[in-house]
């Protein structure tokens, strides 16, 4: 949720600038971010929010169940998405299937960033370096960039962790 911050308050002070629909998904309450900040986005903003262990009142399971009725009638016209790798790679197929372009599809890719220089190799993507070129991709450029890892020949590293 961190690297979506700025966007979301944003959208809220310059409400002419986004229709803007939030769908958070955590473990737990306790493993939550930003609650403040999730407090004041929550009566500003539609919003859903789902756990995997959820308090009683409260929506439980994946976040991606829920695409349906965050969509409403229409997909959206781009999709930010920030969490877990494998998670964010299911939500980019799951909206493309709703209609989003693969072009239209944001990705935070956090990789273990331990140099912040591109010399360390842990955040390889492809032929990128996360800490260097990201970590925010397009899901079409992060598709090509993992294709051309795949192409590599044995033993290079894959840019898959």
């Amino acid at each position: 949720m961190a690297p979506l911050a700025g966007v979301i308050d944003g959208a809220i002070n310059h409400p002419g600038a986004a229709r803007l629909r939030v769908l958070y998904g955590a473990r737990h309450a306790g493993s939550q971010v930003l609650s403040r900040e999730r407090e004041h986005w929550r009566l500003a903003l539609p919003w859903i929010e789902t756990f995997d262990v959820a308090p009683a009142g409260h929506r439980q399971g994946s976040p991606l169940v829920h695409l349906d009725e965050l969509f409403g009638d229409e997909p959206p016209d781009t999709v930010l998405c920030c969490g877990p790798e494998l998670f964010m790679l299911a939500t980019a197929r799951d909206c493309m299937k709703r209609g989003v372009a693969d072009s239209r599809i944001w990705l935070s890719v956090e990789r273990r960033m331990h140099c912040a220089d591109g010399l360390c190799g842990h955040c390889y993507v492809g032929e990128s370096y996360a800490c260097r070129d990201g970590p925010t991709y397009r899901y079409n450029e992060y598709r090509r960039l993992l294709a051309s890892a795949a192409k590599r020949p044995a033993g290079q590293d894959s840019g898959l962790c």
